[in-house]
């Protein structure tokens, strides 16, 4: 009986010691896109070295007035960097609301609906990112 060993495919984020080594690992697809979006979403552009094209016009209007704009704002912004840097991710959704860690209107929750057919993710998937002032 011989046991396969699974072959990993990329690093998770935010980055955290894994079982296997330094860094914990991504097996499947899945955990990979999820993974590249929410780095992709939590970096701002001009903060990667080499590609200061790189990252999420998010943090230029996170905190812009919470008010009914900022909904559609946010979601345009998100749609347009996984457009240049995720092409195979579709956007479905994109959801703003207060966190359940608000303490005095300093954080935002934005929850992301999407899929990737190119690479077999055809069921919706979620990740959620809690932006806080501190954090930016």
């Amino acid at each position: 009986m011989s046991t396969a060993v699974k072959t990993p495919i990329g690093l998770t984020f935010p980055i955290s010691h894994g079982p296997m080594g330094y860094f914990n690992q991504s097996f499947d697809v899945v955990d990979q896109v999820k993974a590249n979006l929410y780095l992709l979403l939590n970096t701002k552009k001009g903060e990667r070295r080499f590609n200061l094209d790189f990252g999420s016009s998010l943090w230029d209007v996170l905190f812009n007035f919470n008010n009914e704009e900022l909904q559609s704002i946010l979601e345009s912004a998100i749609k347009k960097d996984v457009k240049q840097w995720l092409p195979f991710v579709n956007i479905k959704s994109v959801t703003v609301g207060n966190s359940d860690e608000e303490k005095d209107g300093y954080y935002v929750k934005i929850s992301v609906v999407f899929t990737a057919d190119n690479v077999g993710i055809t069921s919706p998937q979620n990740i959620t990112l809690v932006a806080a002032q501190g954090n930016i």
